[in-house]
């Protein structure tokens, strides 16, 4: 088939209903559109065999994709069981206009296409959140992004790429830090790693979406794990899309002023997959918001959200007699923290008590082996400490960093 003109280089973008996989095609002269016939020879185009393609009906050649001067156009290719554009079905070998955006049916195969121009090799490895690249501003208004990221040099190379284009960037390089200022200030996007020390990015992404006022603030993760469960685990915990390192700086760019202006005209409430209380006391659905706090424990996937309306110890149950067991399971208001190592870490049986007074959180070590730690504090025994959002709790060597759902007023030093 005769092509008019070069034209300008295109990427397409094909976008999955059954998949948050994300595959992208340069558009050179043309682009088959089909799947893998099971032989030895490689499908030339767009395979959609790893999407259902055989499943769902995708003839074999399908569906064509070519230029036209600077437009795009697609047509049937007397598929078996049709091409559909935007819900018309396409007559065989007449050309329709492609546009960003459309939505094609290939026999039950659903895809959204986004068209926008070549900018080098893509650095996507998931979404769940559909976006146009087209009629982006050329600058920010100043939106503030925070960057939480423990490698310098990349954290510098965020900043630098976004702030070019007139984002305001504040970096953090692990998720207390980044608690702490989600506590009083609220960003237009957070950019994530998920390899980060103490507490993974994940827990941050399930924090957000569950617990914090504004669940549908944009998650953009650049992560070097390209493996498909690190991002399936991602886009559950509610990040929007997910990226490769080394980022393509450009797409960095439009990605994040993509998501920040959806979220500015439509903002969405978005959750994560499966969200569900670990570890806490029996529930007790009575109880305000007021009463309940988030702990992210070192070395957890999941953050651990306990309501707190009357004292707890925290500890670990001892490898004593049965019937010792069987009556320390029945004390109440009692945080079992054997499940995150707490006996190699130096955690005592009853280590420190949490409670609420009625106005903040007070904790306090109880004579325990290896001390009670609150920001890098030891604590005196049987001293209350108040805590405040963001806190770094110790339990000899394990780790917690300690949240409230609910805003926190202005703590005085206990007395």
């Amino acid at each position: 088939m005769a092509t008019e003109g070069p034209g300008p280089e295109w990427i397409i973008e094909f976008n999955f209903e059954n998949s948050p996989q994300v595959s992208q095609k340069s558009l050179g002269a043309e682009l088959v559109i089909g799947r893998a016939d099971g032989g030895e020879n490689t499908f030339v185009g767009l395979d959609l065999t790893p999407f259902g393609g055989d499943e769902l009906g995708v003839s074999r050649r399908h569906a064509l994709i070519h230029r036209q001067g600077d437009r795009v156009m697609i047509h049937d290719l007397h598929s078996s069981n049709g091409t559909t554009l935007n819900g018309k079905i396409l007559e065989p070998e007449v050309d329709y206009l492609l546009k960003d955006g459309n939505a094609l049916r290939l026999g039950d195969l659903q895809i959204t296409v986004h068209i926008f121009p070549d900018i080098g090799p893509t650095s996507i490895l998931g979404k769940r959140t559909d976006f146009s690249r087209n009629d982006l501003p050329i600058m920010m208004r100043g939106q503030q992004v925070i960057v939480v990221e423990d490698e310098q040099l990349f954290a510098e190379l965020y900043r630098t790429t976004l702030e070019e284009v007139g984002f305001s960037v504040q970096i953090c390089h692990e998720v207390v830090s980044a608690v702490r200022i989600l506590n009083h200030q609220t960003p237009s996007l957070i950019l994530l790693d998920l390899m980060l020390p103490n507490v993974t990015g994940l827990e941050l992404c399930r924090y957000v979406r569950r617990d914090m006022a504004y669940p549908s603030l944009p998650i953009l993760v650049v992560s070097a794990r390209t493996d498909p469960e690190a991002v399936k685990q991602a886009l559950e915990a509610g990040a929007n899309v997910y990226l490769a390192k080394p980022v393509n700086p450009k797409e960095l760019v439009q990605i994040a002023s993509a998501l920040v202006q959806q979220n500015e005209a439509h903002p969405r409430s978005l959750g994560t997959k499966q969200l569900g209380d670990l570890n806490s006391p029996e529930e007790k659905t009575s109880v305000t918001r007021e009463f309940t706090i988030i702990l992210f424990i070192e070395g957890s996937r999941e953050p651990v959200t306990l309501v707190i309306d009357e004292a707890v110890i925290l500890g670990r149950r001892g490898d004593t007699t049965q019937e010792h067991q069987k009556a320390e399971a029945h004390k109440p208001g009692f945080i079992d923290l054997q499940p995150y190592d707490a006996f190699e870490k130096g955690v005592s049986r009853v280590h420190a008590k949490l409670r609420h007074d009625g106005q903040k959180f007070l904790f306090e070590d109880l004579e325990s082996s290896n001390g009670t730690f609150v920001n890098g504090m030891r604590l005196s025994p049987n001293d209350p400490h108040i805590l405040i959002n963001g806190d770094e709790i110790r339990l000899g060597r394990l780790r917690l960093a300690f949240y409230r759902v609910t805003e926190e007023t202005s703590p005085k030093e206990a007395t």
